[in-house]
């Protein structure tokens, strides 16, 4: 698809467009003027469609803002790893039903390869959160089981003089799980 008319336009001028429509509300006879008072020749029916993609796009955003707002209070109390393992699932929660979408004119979403690689890449970054999460969590209870044996075996070497070495390796081994 070749770009827009609009779209060729200087990005500080796009970007007064933009504000002229959202912040200020202008309509599209409106911002046809402003853009020949620029010196900018544009049609009416670019601008038209230039506004339309400006209401689509708000109306994303605003989804996605009501579905993070609806996410937060389930998110609250979550320690990374749930909130890790929750992200995944949204990944593929969005992929799927971009996979199984349709368009706006109602023809089948077509991805293309550059899409396609973007999503790969998203799927394998989020494989890769999982897996940093899964060994820092495996981590940290290696690192506390090390720490409760330790307390466990001063512990009995005070409270019980009397222990052989072999019991102390063995209840050692009882709080840790494997020889240590």
């Amino acid at each position: 698809m070749r770009p827009s008319s609009i779209d060729k336009l200087d990005s500080d001028i796009r970007a007064q467009v933009n504000r002229l429509r959202i912040d200020n509300g202008y309509t599209i006879e409106q911002i046809v003027e402003y853009l020949k008072s620029m010196n900018q020749t544009v049609s009416k029916s670019a601008v038209g469609r230039h506004v339309k993609k400006l209401a689509e796009v708000g109306n994303l955003i605003r989804e996605a803002r009501a579905v993070a707002e609806g996410i937060a209070p389930t998110i609250s109390g979550k320690d990374d790893g749930q909130l890790v393992n929750m992200n995944v699932e949204l990944l593929h929660s969005a992929i799927m039903r971009l996979a199984s979408g349709t368009a706006a004119d109602g023809s089948d979403v077509k991805i293309t390869a550059h899409e396609a690689a973007s999503i790969g890449k998203a799927l394998q970054a989020a494989a890769s959160a999982s897996k940093i999460n899964a060994d820092r969590v495996l981590k940290i209870r290696q690192e506390t089981a090390k720490s409760a044996a330790a307390v466990v075996e001063k512990t009995l070497k005070k409270t019980t003089p009397g222990l052989s070495k072999d019991t102390v390796a063995e209840i050692r081994r009882a709080v840790l799980g494997v020889a240590g």
